[in-house]
This record gives structure tokens, C-alpha cells and sequence, in this order.
């Protein structure tokens, strides 16, 4: 009984690394600011209001670049421990 327990265990864990491996080939997408479509009430806005946004949207896609590596690596460990555990629940499937 006990060895059919380790195994489901560990199929578990095999399962938890595989969707953690997929997890980290999948990005955070960029940040874009999109134009809006203005009404013919509103005025164009100015150039230095423009440039605030694009400065908004450099530094937010910069914070996305290094939140992406760091989930990227953190999903990564994350795979290989659970692969490990799930070698060691096999191992311990077949000692008992």
C-alpha cells in the first residue's frame, strides 16, 4: 500500500515541475501605452504631456524586464526541487 502512496506523490511533484518549468517560458508581455480615440471636444495633447507617459511607460517596462528574470529563475528552482522530490518519493516508493 505504502509504495502506491510514494509513487502518487511523486507523480505529483512530476506534474508540479513540468508546470513549473512552463511557467517560466512564459513572460510577463510588455507594457504599451495605447493611443485613445479623442473626441472632437478634446484637444491634442501637448508634447511634454506625451513625454511623461513614454518616460512612465520606459521605466514600467524596465521593472517588467527584471520582475520577468527573477520569475523566470524563481520558476526554474522551483522545477528542479520538485523534480528532485519527486525522484526521492520514487526512491523511497521502491526502498519500502
Amino acid at each position: 500500500m505504502l509504495p502506491w502512496v510514494w509513487l502518487a506523490i511523486g507523480l505529483t511533484f512530476f506534474y508540479f515541475a513540468i508546470v513549473f518549468y512552463q511557467y517560466s517560458q512564459k513572460p510577463l508581455r510588455s507594457f504599451v501605452i495605447r493611443d485613445r480615440q479623442q473626441s472632437k471636444l478634446e484637444t491634442e495633447p501637448e508634447p511634454e504631456e506625451m513625454n511623461i507617459f513614454y518616460e512612465l511607460q520606459n521605466d514600467f517596462e524596465k521593472y517588467l524586464e527584471s520582475l520577468n528574470k527573477k520569475n523566470v529563475d524563481r520558476s526554474r528552482i522551483a522545477s528542479i526541487g520538485f523534480f528532485l522530490a519527486g525522484i526521492a518519493s520514487f526512491i523511497a516508493a521502491f526502498i519500502s
